[in-house]
């Protein structure tokens, strides 16, 4: 998954901060300002992506503990057809694997 991943950054030329915090994102004109313990950038997009496949770390959400659907992390996923007449919604861009992504 590793060398994937690294591929497809290099394939899309892709700017990714791996293990950065950041501390805030400001628009700035037609784009977003980014301040991150590694810096300060200015980009088009962001993408927040939390934990790992191994150690998945989930954000407090307030209204998280109440809601009565299924909450899932993308390690967890294995096919569309788990939702099969569901109508799912995703919570953020998925970067992590390209069977999520396709899916």
């Amino acid at each position: 998954m590793v060398d994937y991943l690294t591929d497809y950054e290099k394939r899309y030329d892709l700017t990714v901060q791996h293990g950065t915090r950041v501390d805030a994102v400001r628009r700035d004109g037609g784009r977003l300002l980014v301040e991150a313990d590694s810096g300060t950038w200015r980009a088009r997009a962001v993408i927040s992506v939390t934990g790992t496949w191994s150690r998945p770390f989930l954000p407090a959400i307030p209204g998280r503990s109440a809601f009565a659907g299924q909450q899932l992390r993308t390690v967890n996923y294995r096919s569309p057809a788990d939702f099969a007449g569901q109508r799912p919604i995703c919570r953020r861009p998925i970067c992590r694997g390209k069977g999520s992504t396709r899916s």
